[in-house]
């Protein structure tokens, strides 16, 4: 009896001891499961910049699930595994903190652990995901000389080339990416090494090298996405090393090969881009036109757009066109490296047009009235007034402080009924003073927007010798100075033009300016004083990028520093100016220049910046309108009116006794400014 009780436990144990084992096992392997299934989906989803929810939802599961074993099974032996999917799930999804604690765990409680060498390779993502490159070298290097393993050697190199290219230190970067090139495993990690030396040589201008190897990796890679863009930059490089008949080619042969590929408009267009390099031009305009029949709605129509806008605004100069295909080209897509470049142009052409029709407007409103004068004809010029309602306004404000001053005289145009200013003789001053204002306006958007030079300085001489005031003429003078030192490097020519500054417009700050770059003294009749110092080494600096953060934080302090200063307007005018044109914070300028105009509403730099927030302000005017039409659109889609029965139903035409006809009688139906500088401009000459 004693025997058969024996056996009995004996049993019991052993049964215990296989069923703990089998269920911790299927834990784990359903951990596993999830864990394999979340990877394959990850890589499904290759090309996205974020893993999907689904994905996320996958490695959610993996984590609960490796949770178990640790919580249930402490002490089975697939601990250090559910430590180690745990971490790596956590890495995937991009949670980095709770990746490196989960890996720092496994290495300090399994240290004999067989995971430990590439827990440590991925500890040292981790970090470099956290940007710490400090650790991520030291973690990196140690496995580099210490770890036994080839492939995670190896792997570790890959990785510490990564941390250098993210640190821009890219020499360093390419001798680490080609040593791990050659012996790497993992095919994506070799594609990357290859795509990245590309990148590095394409950065260093190494054209050659770069083609070289973008076509290593479109060799290796099976993703036949990452395989046409490989080859996309394989003939990119080319095309940037100017061999375009090579160029030429390998896009030829891109596109034959991925005829049906979806992204193939691309191909075209650099094909067009390098044909246009290649001074073929109409062949290069074909291409485009193709694009945008067969590839509409795409990346690459709205490069082809893009560059059929940049051929009618610099070869043919014909801007209304060039203004047409900008509008165009954003309708065509939200992604790629052209939807900022379009928004640019079609910024800086819409004010280049205004520019120049004002400017026209102008010139035509001084020969009308001066040709009256000189037929002895005293009676007015009536012209359209274009003031704004917020200058009516000022001027309303301005007119009750100061009653005994005289109105401009007005009247309505009886065709259009709109305001209308009559001009007379005694307005030419103004008229000639607003010109000039705008011919600056244009000769600084040629030279700093268009890299045109030679069209600003036709406007700077326009303005020499017109009736111009003194400090109009001093930023000609100025600016013909600055295109003679940085485009036409002429020192003697510059040094003549700072010399009439520093001798004829002392009281200007370009006067000054120049003054100091001739070593002059500055004989004025009172010395500077600080602010005023410190807004004009501003202003010197003005049109450097370079200089722009530095400039921003020495116009915030002036403007804390000075309250009272009489520089307050052209101060908050330059940091406005800094913050939309350098730092391109386009709000933030709005704000400064809304507090701008409240503040300092008679300034010439509140003036100037009016029409620059009215035209903010009408474009986020019509965005709310569009977006507001948009959405009312998709709601009626999604909820369209139930039809009315007595509206949809035939009614009959009756004859001369009331009597219905057989005929059916269907139912009724339902019823501008100141503009950036551009970096800095290369020694070319205008086309």
């Amino acid at each position: 009896m004693q025997k058969n009780n024996l056996l009995v436990i004996v049993f019991y144990f052993t049964a215990m001891t296989i069923f703990t084992s089998c269920a911790y096992y299927n834990t784990f392997y359903n951990t596993e499961k999830y864990f394999n299934g979340a990877i394959e989906k990850m890589e499904a989803e290759e090309e996205a910049e974020k893993i999907s929810s689904s994905v996320t939802t996958e490695f959610d599961k993996t984590i609960k699930q490796a949770s178990k074993v640790l919580q249930f099974y402490p002490d089975s032996k697939y601990i250090d595994d559910a430590l180690m999917i745990i971490g790596q799930s956590f890495y995937y999804m991009e949670d980095y903190h709770k990746a490196e604690r989960k890996f720092e765990e496994l290495m300090e409680n399994f240290p004999e652990s067989e995971f430990v060498p590439a827990t440590k390779l991925w500890l040292a993502k981790t970090h470099l995901k956290l940007n710490q490159y400090d650790q991520t070298e030291i973690e990196l290097r140690l496995l580099i000389e210490k770890e036994k393993r080839k492939d995670i050697r190896t792997e570790a190199r890959f990785w510490l080339a990564e941390s250098y290219f993210s640190q821009e230190k890219f020499d360093k970067a390419a001798e680490s990416y080609k040593e791990a090139a050659n012996d790497l495993k993992d095919r994506k990690l070799k594609v990357t090494a290859y795509w990245q030396l590309g990148e590095i040589n394409k950065e260093q201008q190494n054209f050659i090298a770069a083609a070289d190897y973008f076509q290593a990796a479109s060799k290796i890679t099976k993703d036949q996405d990452k395989q046409f863009n490989a080859l996309l930059e394989y003939g990119k490089a080319y095309s940037h090393g100017k061999d375009y008949q090579k160029a030429t080619r390998i896009f030829l042969n891109l596109i034959d090969k991925f005829y049906t590929y979806k992204e193939v408009g691309l191909a075209k267009l650099e094909l067009g881009r390098t044909l246009e390099m290649d001074g073929k031009q109409n062949e290069a305009l074909d291409w485009y036109n193709e694009i945008i029949e067969d590839h509409p709605r795409t990346e690459a129509s709205l490069g082809a757009y893009l560059q059929l806008g940049l051929y009618e605004e610099t070869i043919r100069s014909d801007y209304d066109k060039a203004e047409e295909y900008y509008t165009k080209a954003k309708s065509q897509s939200s992604k790629g490296e052209a939807v900022e470049i379009v928004a640019q142009r079609e910024k800086d052409i819409k004010q280049l047009i205004t520019l120049e029709k004002q400017i026209a407007q102008l010139n035509e409103q001084i020969k009308s009235v001066e040709e009256r004068a000189a037929q002895g004809d005293s009676s007015a010029v009536a012209v359209d007034d274009s003031t704004t309602a917020e200058e009516t306004a000022s001027q309303e404000d301005e007119s009750d402080k100061a009653a005994n001053r005289e109105k401009p005289a007005t009247r309505r145009d009886k065709t259009t009924g709109k305001k209308q200013k009559i001009l007379t003789v005694a307005d030419l001053d103004s008229l000639n003073s607003e010109l000039m204002k705008e011919k600056l306006a244009l000769a600084e958007h040629f030279l700093l927007q268009y890299n045109k030079p030679d069209s600003a300085v036709v406007q700077y001489l326009d303005i020499l010798s017109g009736e111009s005031k003194d400090e109009q003429r001093a930023l000609s003078f100025y600016g013909l100075a600055y295109i003679f030192d940085n485009y036409k490097e002429k020192p003697l020519m510059r040094d003549s033009l700072y010399n009439i500054l520093a001798t004829n417009y002392t009281s200007t700050m370009q006067g000054r300016a120049a003054a100091k770059h001739l070593g002059m003294h500055v004989i004025d009749e009172k010395e500077a004083s600080e602010e005023e110092q410190r807004i004009e080494a501003v202003e010197n600096k003005l049109f450097q990028h370079n200089f722009a953060e530095k400039n921003r934080a020495e116009l915030e302090k002036l403007i804390n520093e000075f309250p009272e200063t009489e520089l307050q307007p052209k101060a908050r005018y330059f940091l406005g100016w800094t913050y939309e044109q350098h730092l391109e914070k386009p709000e933030k300028a709005y704000e400064i220049y809304k507090e701008l105009i409240e503040k300092y509403p008679q300034s010439d730099y509140a003036k100037d910046v009016k029409r620059r927030v009215k035209g903010i302000e009408d474009k986020r005017a019509e965005d709310e309108k569009a977006k507001a039409e948009k959405e009312a659109a998709e709601k009626a889609a999604l909820n369209p009116p139930a039809e009315d029965a007595d509206a949809t139903k035939p009614v009959l035409k009756k004859d001369e006794d009331g009597k219905p006809q057989d005929e059916l009688v269907p139912p009724p139906p339902n019823r501008r400014t100141n503009t950036k500088p551009a970096e800095k401009p290369t020694l070319e000459r205008d086309q």
